[in-house]
C-alpha cells in the first residue's frame, strides 16, 4: 500500500501531512488533491464500463445507481 502512496504523492495526486504522535512516533495524514479527484472519477468511469460489459455478456439487462458514488 506505501509504495502506492509515495507514487501518488509524486504526482501530485494526493498530499500527505505528519504529525507527531507521542515522543518518537509519527502519524502520516492523506489529502485527496483536485487531480487525484480528477484521476479517480476516470477510473470509476472505466470501471463502470467494465462492469456493464460483464453484465452484458451475463444477460443482466439493468443495474440502477451503477455510476453513482
Amino acid at each position: 500500500m506505501y509504495p502506492t502512496l509515495y507514487r501518488l504523492v509524486e504526482k501530485g495526486m494526493i498530499t500527505d501531512r505528519q504529525e507527531k504522535v507521542g515522543k518518537r512516533k509519527v502519524r502520516v495524514y492523506y489529502h485527496l488533491e483536485e487531480t487525484g479527484l480528477e484521476y479517480l472519477a476516470a477510473l470509476r468511469k472505466e470501471y463502470c464500463a467494465i462492469c456493464r460489459g460483464v453484465l452484458s455478456i451475463l444477460g443482466i439487462t439493468e443495474i440502477k445507481d451503477l455510476e453513482k458514488g
